[in-house]
């Protein structure tokens, strides 16, 4: 079986990246993929959150939680895949904060045309604030951004719907991944 390996530059920003969903699903998987050697040369991942941490707290988080997945995870691999791990910190309401991370991004991966990726590892309550500061800092229709929108979406059918028209006045369909 071929592996499919992914050509083009991208930032994966995970929102909540302090969470329990992030560092027990999130970030052995992107291991497994790195161990596999599926990522491009040219990637970086972003985790976004509210708790204050420095960058070498966050890395020593992202990689015991690797560790603690893969008890035979390969030191160079995990060496490699955390030089491109950082961290930001910010809130979900505010734009500000929104704005300092694009910035943030450009400083990462300055070429034009990056794959933006935006992970929603949060509870559905924080989801409209960060679709609208993402909506609301996007740099027009053609930014490559994409929502990557993890489940429940909604509470129930009604405030799902209702949810997917919020988000379809800042992101065309195709955009979002749920």
């Amino acid at each position: 079986m071929k592996s499919y390996k992914i050509q083009s530059p991208f930032v994966l920003v995970i929102f909540g990246a302090s969470g329990d969903l992030a560092k027990l699903k999130l970030f052995p998987a992107l291991y497994s993929l790195a161990e596999q050697k599926r990522f491009p040369n040219n990637f970086e991942i972003v985790g976004f959150a509210r708790t204050p941490k420095s960058q070498e707290e966050f890395k020593k988080e992202f990689e015991y939680s690797v560790k603690k997945a893969y008890k035979n995870a390969t030191k160079q691999t995990l060496d490699n895949l955390s030089k491109k791990v950082h961290y930001f910190h910010g809130q979900y309401d505010e734009i500000k904060d929104f704005k300092k991370l694009r910035e943030y991004l450009h400083t990462l991966l300055p070429h034009k045309n990056v794959e933006t990726l935006t992970y929603f590892s949060v509870p559905p309550v924080t989801f409209k604030d960060i679709i609208k500061n993402l909506g609301e800092t996007k740099e027009g229709k053609n930014e490559n951004l994409k929502l990557i929108l993890e489940k429940p979406f909604g509470e129930d059918t009604d405030s799902a719907k209702t949810l997917f028209h919020f988000v379809a006045r800042y992101f065309d369909e195709d955009k979002v991944y749920l």
